[in-house]
């Protein structure tokens, strides 16, 4: 059983299956040892390709304005209330969609611009957490952290678990702040690259016993 933060589609699934059943016949390992060598790898390869953030850049990509929406003015001097238009950045069209797709209602308008605030000071906060979010399963599956290119920062923001024959469950978690969003792209294309390699490499195995065989046959 895999445990890896974030989503996998259901076709990635089928083929995390069958590459691992491929490497199984390949190389006649146990499930614990391919378990985690999937994992490792996952691991390396999410590490690795997580972007080296830039706190500026980031901060300017949520302010970033979208568009307008309207609200309404409000103070002594004016007789009634008065429409206007306010812009509306991304970092409050994210707060607005995970609202919505939690179901829950909508919250004032100064509460908005709050937890808008909120997710800007988290999203630069796992900026300099993201890779070492990983150092913790790094460490588990005995992958060299030098060369996924994370350092530590502060106390452990994850956690790894290998497989062992009485427990066939792998567990990959980074709880950086916001790490879905910061590493989210890099651990779906890690899971994809490692289920490459199991495949190709299982393949290449299976060909070459292939070809041994039909060598002795002659």
């Amino acid at each position: 059983m895999l445990k890896i933060t974030g989503k996998i589609e259901t076709a990635q699934v089928r083929k995390i299956t069958e590459a691992m059943g491929l490497y199984a016949k390949a190389t006649r390992k146990d499930s614990e040892a391919i378990l985690n060598r999937f994992m490792k790898n996952v691991t390396i390869y999410a590490s690795s390709k997580t972007p080296k953030a830039n706190p500026t850049r980031i901060e300017g990509q949520l302010r970033r304005v979208l568009g307008h929406r309207i609200a309404t003015a409000k103070g002594k001097r004016l007789k009634k209330p008065k429409p206007i238009t306010v812009p509306t950045s991304l970092a409050r069209a994210i707060v607005l969609k995970r609202l919505r797709d939690a179901g829950k209602p909508l919250p004032s308008s100064a509460e908005i611009t709050r937890l808008s605030e909120a997710l800007v000071k988290s999203r630069l906060r796992g900026v300099g957490f993201s890779k070492a979010g990983f150092i913790p399963a790094l460490r588990a599956f005995g992958a060299p952290i030098s060369k996924a290119g994370a350092k530590q920062f502060g106390p452990d923001r994850g956690s790894g678990q290998k497989a062992t024959p009485a427990s066939l469950r792998a567990q990959l978690i980074n709880s950086a702040p916001e790490i879905e969003a910061i590493a989210g792209p890099a651990l779906a294309a890690a899971v994809r690259e490692a289920t490459v390699d199991m495949m190709t490499y299982a393949k290449r195995k299976l060909a070459e016993r292939a070809a041994k065989t039909n060598a002795r046959m002659k």
